[in-house]
């Protein structure tokens, strides 16, 4: 403890056990007024249904647990103020409440002492206890995913943020391996095709084409030129014959003609000479090409996007290995905190959604044995302040609340007992007050 007297949670876990020694409560819910003093000892309340043996057990987890304990209507009806006053070994507290000027009760003041000293930070302290006064009957009332979560809760196996890490990997890690599926069922029917390494360029090919047609275009013109002139000169040879028979006649025509054969006849010799120089183009490949161009082009697309999806899938499996181990790495982590747990009875297990016992699900397990599992999660929910309630104590049977009891009295625990009826050696509660006590000590006057 600090040199001031102040507990922390760290000096928390040096301080002994404690039982409840003397509880008073005033105005508290259906109590008007009830004083034990059971000194550590187990307790039997017993009394008519409603006559308040609950409401004593509620009193006492209301200290410990605070708002989250209070019963509905914490002051009792027709009252201005509430007090309740419990003490234990080395501790003190005390809840005070009062009715304001509205007529409404205030919201309850905690005091709370360890060995004389007055704490600064009560409500932290007294929640880090734990549970205190749970009931086994109750747990075992409980959904089997609500127990799991009360006892995570009471071992201090906060999984919640593993629980979320594991839940959002696991769903993209499944998600992921859908779209790798599909990925992987595209890129199947995708079989690689014969194509370029490089799409073909139909442009070209056609600029090409069109260049050998003009040049060929142009040769057909030379050549039709060049049979032109050679019928020309048919033509004029039949006219020179004909003038020749008529020479006298046509000496001048023939003249012309001869002459303008003989110059015709040199300009043939170039000419024949340049036109037998051409050389025609073979438009045959360049058409075969472009013809072949769109298949080509589109088995190079195919092959491209096949490229793409192989790349796609591959990014996807890289992600679906990453989100495999974090998903293992989590369950580890998970199963690594699990396995130091300290558990409150050898045998038990965390399930998906429900507690194990010896490895089957505690729901399909004996009366007995859920009976025996639920008092000892009870009886660990608070190494500091041991008390075990039963508020229905009645409905168990002589054997399972003598094994109960020796469960309590086996751990240090106080236990507090609820019995509808009168037992021999019970406290007897009626009307809200204690109608007969036959072990509570002396009070003193400075107690009220």
């Amino acid at each position: 403890m600090a040199q001031d007297g102040q507990l922390t949670l760290e000096t928390l876990q040096g301080v002994e056990p404690q039982t409840v020694l003397r509880l008073d409560i005033k105005n508290f819910a259906r109590l008007r007024r009830v004083r034990l003093a059971p000194n550590g000892r187990s307790v039997v309340l017993t009394g008519k249904n409603g006559a308040g043996k609950s409401t004593v057990a509620d009193a006492i987890a209301s200290c410990f647990g605070g708002a989250r304990a209070f019963p509905a209507i914490p002051m009792h009806e027709g009252t201005s103020q509430m007090r309740v006053l419990l003490e234990t070994q080395d501790m003190k507290i005390t809840l005070e409440s009062h009715v304001d000027r509205k007529n409404k009760p205030t919201k309850p003041e905690l005091s709370f002492y360890y060995k004389g000293v007055k704490q600064t930070e009560p409500r932290r302290i007294l929640d880090a206890l734990g549970i205190v006064g749970m009931d086994p009957m109750r747990l075992m009332n409980l959904p089997a995913r609500a127990l799991l979560d009360e006892l995570k809760r009471m071992m201090k196996l906060d999984t919640s943020d593993i629980d979320a890490r594991f839940a959002e990997a696991y769903k993209a890690r499944t998600d992921t391996k859908k779209d790798l599926d599909i990925a992987e069922g595209k890129l199947d029917g995708m079989k690689r095709l014969d194509a370029p390494e490089a799409p073909v360029d139909t442009g070209a090919l056609t600029a090409q084409l069109q260049r050998a047609m003009t040049t060929n275009s142009d040769n057909a013109k030379a050549r039709a030129n060049l049979e032109a002139q050679r019928a020309e000169l048919g033509r004029l040879t039949f006219s020179a014959d004909s003038i020749q028979r008529q020479i006298e006649e046509l000496q001048r025509q023939h003249a012309t003609a001869c002459a303008a054969r003989d110059t015709l006849t040199g300009n043939l010799i170039g000419w024949t000479a340049t036109v037998d120089a051409l050389e025609d183009i073979d438009t045959g490949p360049v058409s075969a090409a472009l013809a072949n161009a769109s298949g080509a082009n589109a088995a190079y697309a195919h092959n491209h996007r096949r490229n793409e999806l192989r790349a796609e899938r591959n990014q996807l499996e890289e992600r679906w290995r990453d989100l495999d181990k974090s998903v293992k790495d989590l369950d580890a982590e998970k199963i690594a905190m699990l396995a130091g747990a300290k558990w409150p009875l050898p045998g038990l297990a965390f399930g998906e959604d429900e507690l194990l016992y010896h490895g089957r699900p505690l729901s399909a397990a004996s009366d007995g044995e859920r009976r025996r599992v639920c008092t000892a999660i009870c009886l660990k929910g608070s190494d500091k302040v041991p008390i075990l309630v039963l508020r229905d104590a009645s409905l168990l049977d002589a054997d399972n609340l003598a094994e109960t009891l020796k469960m309590a009295e086996d751990a240090g625990a106080q236990a507090i007992l609820e019995i509808v009826g009168q037992r021999d050696g019970s406290i007897e509660i009626e009307d809200g007050t204690v109608a007969f006590d036959p072990i509570s000590g002396e009070w003193t006057d400075d107690d009220e």
